[in-house]
């Protein structure tokens, strides 16, 4: 499993490569769900970072109207407004893309809730008919709250809540626009990567795959995860010599945990200066050079 830091590195790489502002001064804002984190990047580095709590149901990624999950994957600050009722309100793009087409495979959504969802994606405006849910954000209140003679830490509907000093700071840091990167580090790659899939063609998305290339060390690898309806899940990692193709490993994880069963490594092609669990955070690692030369190739469906 790799570490917290390293998938912090992750996740800003994958910001990167989805082409943001290449401005001097590029912030984002990347939230960890597990450490209850929000950090605040400018030009690769943690400028700020700030405790935070999550929805009722904070381990789930967000699936659906009312049940208190707070949504992983990659957003935007859509508006920045005063709240009577929390002080300060940054709304994020949930549900994106990535939310309605995965909603819509996993038949958590018909045809008719797909298309509304889609409609108020693509005219930017929130509709509360969506079954997925509306109207998420980061905004004050506390972290914790009184429950039933209890103090609760996770206590949203599915926002990001932060005390009121806090968010008032965040508020003059960001703009509309800031890219939002929601994630728990607790959880496997393959999880986490489901969550940054490409999407660009509904007719695209049996199964929900996506595959990344880059530069290591002059070898071209490759990660590409697939899963399926019935559930059968894969990441493989491989890599081979640019020109020739010319195979110096490979690894399958059938069931995406992350780790090699004694079967799955019977089945690799294995390269002890490659091993499969260090790879991983080699590769988590050097993400944001390889985004910042422009040298990650991404697809998905």
């Amino acid at each position: 499993m790799p570490k917290i830091g390293l998938k912090l590195t992750f996740y800003l790489s994958i910001l990167l490569f989805f082409g943001f502002s290449e401005a001097k001064a590029f912030r984002l804002i990347v939230i960890e769900k597990y450490s209850r984190t929000l950090y605040v990047y400018e030009n690769d580095h943690i400028i700020k970072a700030y405790p935070i709590s999550l929805g009722w149901n904070p381990e789930a990624p967000k699936t659906r109207q009312g049940d208190g999950a707070t949504p992983e994957g990659l957003y935007f600050i859509t508006e920045k407004r005063p709240s009577r009722k929390y002080g300060l309100f940054l709304a994020i793009s949930y549900p994106n893309l990535k939310d309605i087409n995965l909603a819509y495979w996993e038949h958590r959504l018909d045809d008719e809730a797909y298309k509304r969802c889609l409609k108020a994606y693509f005219k930017k405006t929130p509709d509360p008919k969506c079954p997925l849910g509306f109207g998420l954000g980061i905004h004050g209140g506390g972290i914790w709250r009184l429950k039933k003679g209890k103090l609760v830490r996770d206590w949203t509907f599915g926002c990001v809540a932060m005390e009121d000093k806090d968010v008032a700071d965040l508020y003059k840091l960001v703009k509309k626009g800031t890219p939002v990167l929601i994630f728990d580090a607790q959880k496997p790659l393959f999880e986490i990567m489901k969550n940054l899939v490409s999407i660009n063609q509904p007719n695209l998305l049996f199964p929900w795959w996506g595959e990344w290339s880059f530069r290591l060390s002059g070898i071209l690898v490759r990660v590409s995860l697939w899963e399926d309806l019935s559930g059968y899940k894969r990441l493989t990692i491989w890599g081979e010599e640019p020109t020739s193709q010319k195979l110096y490993f490979l690894y399958e994880d059938d069931n995406g945990d992350g780790r090699l069963s004694w079967w799955e490594k019977a089945r690799s092609f294995e390269n002890k200066k490659w091993k499969f669990e260090e790879l991983q955070n080699i590769i988590i690692d050097l993400l944001p050079v390889w985004i910042e030369e422009k040298t990650l190739v991404d697809q998905g469906g």
